[in-house]
């Protein structure tokens, strides 16, 4: 590629060399860009199962409090800065507060889950057999019966 066009012909004059080299850097940045792509923006991990938008909310929201509480003590606005600070505090606690009561939500509703069928997802999870991509897992739209019984017996299907 470029350095087959290096190899080529000699540069005649001082333009010629420059954008010779040019080329030859330019194909080589890509053929390193071919061969190692640049890592892209954080891999996104999925999302816990007790995870809710108002979590999501809270959380940026205390995100923003403390870009701009960062700002004003870069720019020496101590007064703004104290404000700020008092109000993350509140925005974390109430963060703080969503997620235990999303993790105590969700433990109640695994504990039913166990009380309606202890064979079923509870002892996969305990016996380390529940797959994320296994069907019957209680995702959306696996089909699988919300009420009471087994759980276990797709909609329509007769145990």
């Amino acid at each position: 590629m470029a350095v087959l066009d290096w190899a080529g012909g000699g540069a005649r004059d001082e333009g010629d060399l420059v954008t010779r080299i040019e080329t030859m850097r330019n194909g080589l940045w890509e053929a390193c860009d071919v061969a190692m792509p640049r890592r892209g923006t954080s891999v996104r991990k999925k999302a816990l199962h007790w995870w809710n938008e108002e979590i999501a909310e809270a959380r940026r929201r205390a995100g923003g409090t403390w870009r701009r509480l960062s700002r004003a003590k870069r720019r020496g606005r101590q007064d703004e800065a104290e404000v700020l600070r008092e109000r993350l505090r509140a925005e974390k606690r109430l963060l703080r507060t969503a997620i235990r009561s999303a993790k105590e939500k969700a433990w109640t509703d695994f504990l039913e889950t166990l009380d309606r069928d202890p064979w079923g997802r509870p002892y996969k999870l305990v016996t380390n057999k529940l797959k994320p991509w296994a069907p019957g897992n209680g995702g959306p739209g696996s089909g699988l019966s919300e009420g009471g019984g087994g759980g276990s017996v797709p909609l329509g299907a007769t145990p």
